[in-house]
């Protein structure tokens, strides 16, 4: 944990805090089985506001990235010691991530085995394992790869991930080969998910022929491109201090993204597991809208009020995803009664004279201002966790 630096943007701090916000809130409802259409995930093909949390994320990691180089920080003399640190920042990432997916018991259980249940059963792929992966490479790539090769890198992840997709078959049985296609459990990666990874450490266990996981190994290179996206946007930020000049460059970026986007959902549909090139373009769109109108907004016209809960999320993204991650377990494991606190807790929220979905995200509202006690505790201290 550290002191918070004066070298921040506060465009994309806003943007960052805004994202975390929407990606607890969505994780985090009183009732799966009552949420509104945007805040859900597309089952499959097509997109939800939802559904370009994550890219978001990884988008402003690459932001990060960029702009946390200064000049010269890319010398040869000073490379083993990045690349030391890059390598024990992944693993934080990633040991954050098995922590997460260790951390639950089932107390009221005699039966329920951790070693066997949790153990033995851990996902080894999730959003804190990308995190940690796509910036991992990333980061190298930026440090080694000069600043005009990298739109060729965010070409070729993404057409040598197509290319694998749809050109490599793949075994369904000792006779029955498949090869292009993009069912769920039933392509490319998800085999090489089941066969690499095992069916006990995916999320999606019960997906056929194959268990599968939206955070898997395959697709982990287009993610890599959308991080490498965030370069881009930081390359406007960083070289024009004009906000209006990098608003209207993000606007340009964003619309050419979403026309590209969808000249190739013809033949790529959108689909978040899959990562698809042209969800990957999508979000890069929309990110440069928002950040464009962020800018404006925060930097131009100097308009920062109401907006200070966000910048404390903001500033403490991998904080709150965290904690929000273990007392959301907790509320899962503590008991009251026959129920858990959770069910409990909302029980009180189904009493309120509204529709089922607004009681649902009422509790979600209501997790997220818990979240932000500790966070603005931070904040007025000053500490800023960095991984």
């Amino acid at each position: 944990m550290s002191s918070i630096t004066s070298t921040r943007s506060y465009a994309v701090d806003l943007f960052r805090g805004l994202t975390i916000f929407a990606m607890i809130l969505v994780n985090n409802p009183g009732s799966w089985s009552h949420l509104y259409a945007p805040l859900a995930h597309a089952k499959w093909h097509g997109w939800t506001v939802t559904d370009l949390i994550f890219p978001f994320f990884l988008i402003i990691v690459g932001i990060a990235i960029r702009l946390s180089f200064k000049d010269g920080s890319k010398s040869q003399l000073r490379l083993s010691e990045k690349h030391k640190e890059i390598i024990i920042r992944s693993l934080k990432l990633y040991g954050l991530g098995l922590l997460l997916g260790l951390f639950y018991y089932q107390f009221h259980n005699p039966d329920f085995s951790w070693i066997n249940d949790k153990l033995m059963r851990l996902r080894l792929v999730g959003v804190l394992h990308r995190i940690a992966l796509v910036y991992l490479v990333s980061t190298l790539i930026f440090v080694h790869v000069k600043g005009k090769y990298h739109g060729l890198w965010f070409v070729a992840l993404l057409t040598l991930y197509w290319s694998l997709m749809m050109l490599v078959s793949y075994p369904v049985s000792s006779t029955e080969y498949h090869q292009g296609l993009l069912l769920s459990g039933d392509n490319l990666a998800a085999y090489l998910d089941h066969n690499i990874i095992g069916q006990a450490h995916l999320y999606l266990k019960n997906t056929l022929p194959f268990a599968s996981d939206p955070e898997g190994l395959l697709s982990t290179l287009p993610a890599i491109a959308s991080c490498i996206g965030g370069f881009f946007i930081a390359d406007i930020l960083k070289s024009n201090p004009q906000p209006l000049t990098q608003a209207k460059q993000l606007l340009l970026m964003g619309i050419t993204a979403l026309i590209l986007a969808y000249a190739l959902e013809y033949w790529i549909p959108f689909n978040k597991n899959l990562w698809t090139p042209s969800y990957v373009l999508l979000a890069q769109g929309f990110a440069c809208l928002i950040l464009a109108v962020t800018v404006v907004i925060t930097d131009h016209l100097k308009w920062r009020k109401g907006t200070k809960p966000l910048i404390v999320f903001g500033m403490n993204a991998i904080a709150l995803f965290v904690l929000s991650g273990i007392v959301a377990r907790i509320f899962l494991m503590v008991r009251v009664g026959d129920l858990s606190l959770k069910t409990w807790l909302y029980q009180w929220f189904t009493m309120i004279p509204v529709a089922e979905k607004t009681q649902s995200l009422l509790f979600a509202i209501s997790f997220l201002i818990l979240m932000y006690l500790p966070l603005y505790w931070m904040y007025q201290r000053k500490y800023f966790w960095k991984i």
